[in-house]
């Protein structure tokens, strides 16, 4: 059911931005109008930043994401007889039907994990994978909330792994990565506190984990605030 093509105006800007990035290691976006045209949905969305360049409010980790797709496609464009910047865009349009069936394993996983049996966990990944709006955001033009499912899910994937000492550290790294797709992602973190402290642990074990995690996720945005002073 995928398009095979970007068809939006936020698609087209995540893919102003990779193509940036693989050309010029920065994350402006050459040539850009700030309002698109009315009526057409095609034009990358940005905004002026502080150095004169113009520059989105998605998150850079989409674009990353979709680098490897870019070069992918530009290298078998021309051996296709087709456009490379064409063959590109329809390479990372089919970035997150790739990723997406990743993170139904890993909700499949965290259920294990929680002590669930094997066939609660494929229905439970089943369920995730077409009914939600996941399946729609996976196989349509190129979306930023794959990512940030991604990053969430491998949080409380790995919280759940409560005796193993760096596991909380990487679930805060997990989360931050997904919140450099969608930066509004910060708001699970006192829920996801919450999910660490339901333990019959000692108290100083969890608060032990919730700095840990704390820290793991502080240093993971703080890119994402350099990032953001940078542009804006």
């Amino acid at each position: 059911t995928a398009a095979g093509q970007l068809e939006n105006s936020d698609a087209e800007t995540l893919f102003a931005v990779t193509e940036s990035l693989h050309d010029h290691a920065w994350i402006d976006v050459p040539p850009c109008s700030p309002r698109p045209r009315e009526g057409y949905l095609g034009d990358p969305q940005c905004v002026p930043g502080v150095d004169g360049r113009f520059y989105t409010g998605y998150g850079v980790v989409s674009s990353i994401v979709a680098l490897p797709l870019l070069w992918l496609g530009r290298v078998i464009g021309p051996l296709l007889l087709v456009d490379p910047r064409v063959a590109a865009s329809s390479a990372i349009s089919i970035t997150n039907c790739l990723l997406s069936p990743a993170g139904v394993v890993v909700f499949g996983a965290w259920v294990r994990r929680m002590g669930y049996p094997q066939g609660t966990a494929v229905t439970a990944g089943v369920l995730l994978g077409c009914g939600t709006p996941l399946w729609l955001h996976a196989v349509k033009n190129y979306y930023s909330e794959p990512q940030l499912m991604m990053g969430l899910l491998g949080a409380c994937y790995l919280l759940s792994f409560r005796d193993r000492p760096f596991a909380a550290v990487i679930a805060g790294a997990s989360l931050a990565i997904g919140c450099g797709a969608r930066v509004y992602g910060v708001i699970v973190i006192p829920a996801l506190l919450l999910y660490l402290g339901q333990s019959r642990r000692r108290p100083r074990a969890i608060a032990r984990d919730g700095v840990a995690f704390l820290g793991g996720a502080t240093g993971g945005l703080l890119p994402v605030l350099v990032l953001n002073h940078l542009r804006f």
